[in-house]
């Protein structure tokens, strides 16, 4: 803080016309300092004539303050605003720093004034603060009534004297900023930013004003007198030397990434900081909350302000897993700490596989062919025992991807589907049949001998028999009658079969066509049949949050089907195992089956709703 100080004396002669002397003198307090000084000749105080109580008498006048002196202070500051401090006159302060150019508010303990009295009996005298005014109008209080002086001579009268000096507020302004870069001057102060390597030197101004000593004597009445003085402006210098930028730290990183995580499972991170110098940044990690930097990314060097750092971390264990990231400039400044917390479970387990096996047809007769088809769901691959599937997870004949076989007996085929949720297993059985279809035996299925091909002839349903002559057949009792073959066709599961003649006078069905989409009427099927729903079935469908219901299905006719629930929740394949599937209801969940036709048939779908029972509160 500076201050320039304004003083005022004066001497009086007794008996006569006061003499003064009048003085303004600044001082600063690094010892600078400028005066100025006025001789004047006023009145200070006028008595009046009084008879002295000596013999013969005499007339005087009476003074109420002489050997007076005032002084008036001026302050100014120059404030930090980042750190509040008073930067001292010839301080130093970095570029970029805001600081404030003040004028110390007035205040009246900033005048004070001194007086002594004529050396008599009974004189006193007094010293107090002056006072700041707008106006230097009339005499403070009304007079007679302001700051008390003392007693008069106490022989002659014990009148009291008052007395009091003012000064008028000047006006105030600053120059010569020489490039600071400041607002206005507002309620006396003024905003600048320190902004060159540079010496500045503002001035404080204060404008010429007025002062005005009063002095008071009551006597019954009030006698008054008073003595104006011209201030003249003043002015105080102020040092401040703009230094290099001290280096700021950057900010606070802002780390983006995902809160929730897989067990073993790599996740990215990426933190960005911005430097107020512009600096080059790196930034550093710490995983296990000791507020130790790990390691740094970059390993070596550093980045531009403002440009991201990634990263990416995998936790073997699940629970909340925070780490936190910290930016340090090129010039070793750090920011403040942030932190991330991701929460990990361990991973889903994998769904187990399922498969399902058919032969179509299941029974045969012996000589011809089934199709084995399978299909799987959940698998990465399929293995069969008595057939071969080439590692196909599924097998279908309208693909033209399943296996045939033509066992010589009954047989069981086997089919292990693997995946990461576990194996499955199946298996389907063809029954092979011994058939002998006579010429007379066609029922109502138009095959030759009945059954469509199915059943055996007479003498012991396809054991040892004895031929019988040309021309002959055996009948249903063993008995040989004359008669010939019929060379028909007939359908055997979804396979046509042709029953025609063969050796020893017996018919025999062999396997004419399969059929890509079943065999009806002793004629293939040309065209693919509309895909079927067996079964749909979702239950229950309403229940509390958590609840447990079971999805069915059953479709034929169809090339693949999925069931999927609008919670995540997807299968495959045509049929569901035993019992259904089972899912949990957290919310609201749509679940639907699709299916794909044969050969471009519109695909069909099914769907239905489960809901959440309302909870009632309890009161």
């Amino acid at each position: 803080m500076k201050y320039s100080t304004f003083s005022i004396s004066s001497f009086l002669l007794v008996c006569t016309v006061a003499m003064m002397v009048l003085t303004i003198i600044p001082t600063v307090a690094d010892a600078k300092s400028t005066s100025w000084s006025k001789d004047a000749y006023d009145r200070y105080l006028y008595i009046g004539p009084r008879t002295c109580a000596v013999k013969g008498g005499c007339t005087t006048y009476s003074e109420a303050v002489m050997f007076q002196t005032a002084k008036i202070d001026y302050h100014v500051n120059v404030i930090r605003n980042d750190t509040g401090a008073i930067v001292p006159d010839g301080g130093s302060v970095p570029v970029g720093t805001k600081v404030k150019l003040q004028f110390v508010p007035f205040d009246d303990t900033h005048i004070t004034w001194f007086g002594s009295v004529w050396k008599q009996t009974g004189y006193d005298s007094d010293s107090p603060y002056g006072a700041w005014v707008s106006s230097l109008g009339d005499v403070p209080g009304g007079g007679c009534s302001g700051n008390f002086l003392g007693e008069g001579f106490k022989q002659i009268n014990k009148y009291k004297y008052y007395g009091d000096f003012i000064a008028k507020k000047p006006d105030r302004s600053i120059t010569n900023l020489g490039g600071l870069e400041c607002g206005g001057l507002n309620g006396g102060e003024m905003e600048c930013t320190v902004n060159a390597e540079k010496t500045f030197t503002p001035q404080f101004n204060f404008g010429a004003t007025e002062g005005r000593f009063w002095a008071q004597r009551k006597n019954g009445g009030c006698d008054k007198e008073k003595g104006d003085y011209n201030i003249g402006d003043k002015s105080i210098n102020y040092t401040i030397i703009g230094t290099a930028p001290a280096n700021r730290p950057p900010t606070t990183p802002v780390i983006s990434g995902p809160t929730t995580c897989t067990t073993n499972e790599n996740y990215t991170f990426s933190a960005v900081s911005t430097d107020p110098d512009d600096d080059t940044l790196r930034y550093g990690v710490d995983g296990n909350g000791d507020r130790t930097v790990d390691f740094w990314g970059p390993a070596s060097g550093y980045v531009r302000s403002g440009v991201a750092q990634s990263g990416s971390h995998a936790w073997p264990t699940p629970g909340a897993k925070t780490f936190s990231v910290i930016a340090q400039d090129s010039k070793g400044a750090l920011s403040g700490w942030a932190s991330h917390t991701i929460t990990c479970s361990e991973p889903a387990k994998p769904p187990v596989p399922t498969v399902v096996l058919t032969a179509k047809p299941s029974s045969i007769v012996k000589g011809s062919s089934s199709n084995l088809e399978w299909s799987s769901a959940n698998a990465d691959s399929c293995t069969g025992t008595g057939f071969n599937t080439g590692g196909k997870k599924n097998g279908m004949k309208s693909k033209g991807t399943h296996v045939v076989v033509s066992p010589q007996q009954t047989s069981t085929y086997q089919i292990t589907c693997t995946g990461p949720g576990g194996t499955a297993n199946d298996s389907a059985t063809v029954t092979v049949t011994i058939k002998q279809v006579e010429e007379d035996d066609e029922d109502e299925t138009g095959g030759p001998d009945g059954g469509g091909g199915g059943g055996g002839g007479g003498g012991g349903g396809g054991g040892e028999v004895t031929a019988c002559p040309s021309g002959y057949i055996r009948n249903d009792d063993g008995v040989c009658e004359q008669r010939a073959c019929f060379d028909i066709f007939f359908c055997v599961g979804d396979d046509l079969y042709r029953g025609h003649s063969s050796g020893a006078n017996r018919c025999e069905a062999t396997l004419a066509e399969e059929c890509a989409y079943g065999c009806s009427v002793n004629a293939c099927i040309d065209t693919p049949p509309a895909p079927e729903v067996l079964e749909w079935n979702v239950a229950p469908v309403l229940g509390v949050k958590g609840y447990t219901t079971k999805i069915k299905w059953d479709v034929i006719n169809v090339e693949s089907c999925t069931v999927t629930g609008t919670n995540g929740s997807s299968w495959t394949g045509f049929k569901s195992p035993a019992g259904g599937r089972e899912d949990t209801v957290q919310f609201e969940t749509t679940y639907e089956l699709h299916c794909i036709g044969l050969d471009g048939v519109t695909p069909i779908t099914r769907s239905t709703v489960v809901r959440l029972a309302p909870v009632q509160n309890e009161d």
